[in-house]
């Protein structure tokens, strides 16, 4: 979240776009920023900064702009003071949050802890938390370090060497009881910074491994006129 005149601005994605959740917002003065699905009616290409109505606002902001030829919608209730290209970098800035969470569920056992308790379960999250959050320090540092990039390909960390070497017991229990020296630290980090090389602007298609199950799911209830729950 960010604050705009002394509120908070609440950034969602598209897929938690909800009209009556922003109204709700809008009603209790605070701002939001949510992208738009391209589908969305009253969407205009041929314009970056207008103003649409329907059926929960009268005045409903949207900001259009193209990256890599595809267009991203976003709509706020932002005042227009504010500019649609501070508007546009705090959403992008959104995403870092996206690769922490990414980052997190890839990197550690969290969607797995056999814990029962509810203290033993946050002593499980805080220790995972402690440990991603190093590693995402660590990580972008060194990428940051990286200035001889050309335009095909990229230099980058080697994340799963550095896991590897972060969850040994050696490095975490060390780290936590402060008995690590500078010297010792950076004799490990040359030994565990491995770089590899990857393509500028490489993605990916994002596929739901249960699309078949679902939509098996929807077509069965929508038949059969039985409830999802």
């Amino acid at each position: 979240m960010y604050t705009a005149d002394n509120n908070d601005i609440y950034v969602f994605d598209r897929g938690y776009l909800d009209f009556s959740l922003l109204e709700t917002l809008h009603k209790n003065n605070k701002y939001f920023i949510c992208r738009i699905r391209k589908n969305t009616k009253q969407l205009d290409k041929t314009h970056t900064d207008y103003i649409i109505k329907n059926n929960y606002f009268d005045r409903l902001r949207i900001i259009v702009y193209i990256i890599n030829n595809k267009y991203y919608y976003l709509c706020t209730n932002l005042k227009e003071n504010i500019d649609s290209n501070t508007i546009k970098n705090i959403y992008y800035k959104r995403w870092s949050v996206e690769e922490y969470f990414k980052m997190l569920k890839k990197t550690t056992n969290i969607n797995n802890i056999n814990e029962t308790k509810i203290n033993n379960i946050k002593k499980n999250f805080f220790c995972y938390s402690i440990m991603n959050k190093l590693l995402y320090l660590i990580n972008n540092h060194y990428n940051n370090l990286i200035y001889n990039k050309n335009n095909t390909t990229v230099k980058k960390l080697n994340l799963s060497n550095l896991v590897k070497c972060l969850y040994d017991n050696t490095f975490y229990v060390k780290f936590f009881m402060g008995t690590f020296t500078m010297n010792e630290l950076e004799t490990l980090f040359k030994t565990i910074i491995v770089y590899t090389y990857s393509k500028i602007n490489r993605s990916f298609i994002r596929i739901c491994k249960r699309s078949v199950f679902l939509s098996y799911f929807k077509s069965y209830s929508i038949n059969n006129k039985r409830s999802c729950k």
